[in-house]
């Protein structure tokens, strides 16, 4: 099922929108608070988080039974890209949670993609095979590309099972703070696999 998301000019409103659908917001006091943003004010983006945020989150969560700390990463990502989207005019007043909401299943299902992936792979314990596989070969080239704090974040979240608070823990760090390390590897890894696989 496609669930890209409507933004711009292929939203077609009905009637709108409720102020329940667009996160208690009246138009009016939408467009207003949007113009406010355009100069630097940041109440519209705090609105949204608040009102939308852990509905969000929660919602990622029952839908696709993913764990606490996938669910935040995702929701957080989606805040990030649809304030950039207000920024640049793409989205007008409508239904903006379900709006939000689908770009944050979204995103999710690409990240669940590669995820799942790397997690086969980091896991797969048919060795022999593995070795026998020209994937593995290149999985292993991009590892190496990682720094070594990198390589073991990912080592204890994805092979030893262990949560992101578990690890913060360890190396006395916040979460947010290992959280945004693990993406940062993750996205380092697949940048590099990918380049290395198409080749």
């Amino acid at each position: 099922m496609d669930i890209k998301p409507k933004i711009a000019s292929d939203v077609i409103p009905l009637n709108n929108g409720s102020p329940n659908q667009n996160f208690g917001l009246r138009q009016d006091e939408f467009e207003e608070m949007l113009e406010q943003m355009q100069t630097g004010q940041d109440q519209l983006f705090e609105h949204i988080f608040l009102a939308h945020f852990d509905d969000c989150r929660k919602f990622l969560s029952s839908k696709f039974s993913m764990e606490y700390e996938v669910s935040y990463d995702i929701t957080m990502d989606t805040m990030l890209e649809f304030r950039l989207k207000l920024l640049q005019g793409k989205i007008v007043y409508g239904n903006l949670r379900y709006l939000f909401t689908r770009m944050a299943s979204n995103n999710y299902l690409s990240h669940m993609s590669y995820e799942q992936r790397l997690k086969q792979v980091l896991r797969d314990e048919e060795i022999e095979e593995i070795y026998q596989e020209d994937r593995f070969d290149k999985l292993t080239v991009a590892w190496k590309s990682l720094d070594e704090s990198e390589r073991t974040i990912l080592t204890q979240y994805y092979y030893e099972d262990r949560s992101l608070k578990d690890i913060a823990d360890a190396n006395q760090v916040n979460d947010a703070t290992l959280r945004k390390k693990k993406q940062r590897a993750l996205d380092s890894l697949r940048e590099v696999f990918l380049k290395i696989y198409k080749h």
